[in-house]
């Protein structure tokens, strides 16, 4: 039996030699001599130097037990490594990887999402808050952690602080807020005006509220230029406070303002504070 001596880092060129034994020869110098098949005469063997080895198919050759390879190793169709140690390698592309464990995914930070880019790169999502949900930013943005919409009450109440004798075209004053979820209201300025904020347009419920002991009308206006409602209290003969209220429906965009003015000859306000107005963002 021949026996030919070989380092298994080179043993992936050695051809297949009948009734031949391949043994480890341990780690050779780049001008030691190895014995591999003549490509030129297959019944012949040849020396060659370890350096001038080229990379090869290895597909038939030598079968040796936990072999080291350098430079290409190629596999033909249909073949595969059995359970390889791969060490780490500097880079690789896993295309039809399959069974990949999460445990081998590099380490992250708690809370955080893995998500692609719009340049189709990986990438990932910051952590957000309590309460807080994932939502989509559009194709070609990453998704965010964002505070939960469709249920947060977006609107302002404001009432009268004391009764009001107002001329016709006088508007009301409200010097309190029942509520002012975004600062729609300002009690000393301007505080006859309910008026929309930045980034607040859309589509608003609007009303008011006159109480008085007589017949009078009110108004609501929009900017000062277009009335978009009002009502009238009826002729109360027994002395008793009546009310009268108006409720509308106007798409609104921010610096809006609403008002609500006197009508006719003129009006006093009674049982302060239920003169009111007040907007409610719908949408």
């Amino acid at each position: 039996m021949t026996k030919v001596l070989l380092d298994t880092d080179k043993a992936a060129v050695i051809g297949a030699v009948s009734g031949a034994t391949v043994t480890d020869a341990g780690t050779p110098a780049s001008d030691d001599k190895v014995l591999i098949q003549d490509t030129s005469d297959s019944d012949n063997l040849k020396y060659v130097n370890v350096s001038d080895l080229p990379d090869q198919d290895i597909s038939g050759k030598a079968n040796l037990a936990s072999p080291t390879f350098t430079g290409t190793v190629v596999l033909p169709d249909g073949q595969a490594l059995v359970t390889p140690a791969l060490g780490t390698p500097a880079s690789g592309v896993l295309t039809n990887a399959t069974g990949l464990p999460v445990g081998g995914l590099a380490d992250g930070t708690d809370g955080e999402l893995i998500t692609w880019d719009a340049s189709g790169e990986a990438a990932v999502v910051a952590a957000g808050t309590a309460d807080q949900v994932l939502t989509s930013n559009g194709a070609g943005a990453a998704p965010t952690f964002q505070d939960a919409g469709g249920s947060s009450f977006v609107g302002v109440r404001v009432v009268e602080t004391t009764e009001q004798t107002l001329s016709s075209n006088d508007v009301f004053a409200f010097g309190a807020e029942e509520f002012d979820t975004n600062d729609f209201h300002d009690n000393s300025t301007n505080n006859s005006r309910i008026t929309i904020p930045s980034g607040l347009g859309g589509t608003y419920l609007i009303g008011a509220t006159l109480s008085t002991d007589r017949e009078e009308y009110f108004s609501l206006q929009l900017n000062r230029t277009l009335t978009i409602g009002g009502a009238s209290t009826l002729s109360s003969a027994s002395g008793l406070n009546e009310q009268a209220s108006t409720t509308t429906l106007r798409q609104l965009v921010e610096g809006d303002y609403i008002e609500m003015f006197a009508s006719g000859g003129g009006l006093t306000t009674k049982d302060t504070p239920a003169t009111n107005m007040w907007v409610y963002k719908v949408n």
